[in-house]
């Protein structure tokens, strides 16, 4: 019997970035819960291997364990994820509503989520991803599963597509940025920010 290892994994995607004010407001976060909770051990191998001893806190973050990972994996995040928004980049509003510099975060926010997802963009073929324009969290977890779409394809064929492994390029959909998607009608599990709004 072979048995194989596929990854799933909703709205985790979370990425070491600099906040609106350019300071560092997730990182000590996650380098303080790294080192509290002792998680060395509960993160990618491969990763604490390859990383030197100081900076091992890294293999923490999503953008710097997905190159070690070997497991088919399917990332499925929203762009503008709603938790993100406020606890990495320091941003409480949404547009309409941001203005000024707000806003300039806000737009800029896809340039350095897409950097950080470069990982997941640029790996292999047994990495699928929907990577949505929408302004959510956890869209997974609602009936966003069956509404969200990227061109023609809905969220939940995205990922059939690539858990099937159903033709080349299938399975990989990324969204414009916002608000081309006009799917993106409802907010799902998004109380981080919909307080503030």
């Amino acid at each position: 019997m072979v048995y194989m290892t596929v990854c799933l994994t909703v709205c985790r995607y979370f990425i070491d970035a600099l906040d609106e004010a350019g300071q560092q407001l997730i990182r000590p976060k996650y380098q303080y819960v790294y080192k509290m909770q002792n998680v060395s051990g509960g993160v990618n191998q491969k990763c604490i291997s390859s990383t030197p001893v100081e900076d091992q806190w890294k293999c923490f973050f999503a953008q710097y364990t997905m190159p070690h990972i070997t497991s088919r994996f399917f990332a499925l995040n929203s762009q503008y994820d709603t938790w993100q928004l406020p606890n990495i980049l320091d941003l409480h509003c949404l547009p309409p509503k941001c203005e000024g510099k707000d806003a300039e975060a806000f737009t800029g926010w896809r340039k350095t989520f897409l950097e950080a997802f470069a990982p997941v963009l640029n790996g292999s073929t047994s990495i699928g991803t929907f990577a949505d324009a929408c302004l959510t969290h956890c869209q997974s977890m609602s009936n966003a599963w069956n509404e969200y779409k990227i061109g023609d394809q809905l969220m939940r064929e995205t990922f059939a597509d690539w858990y099937f492994e159903r033709s080349t390029g299938k399975g990989r959909e990324i969204d414009g940025p916002y608000p081309s998607n006009p799917t993106c009608t409802k907010r799902y599990f998004a109380p981080e920010i919909d307080s503030v709004v």
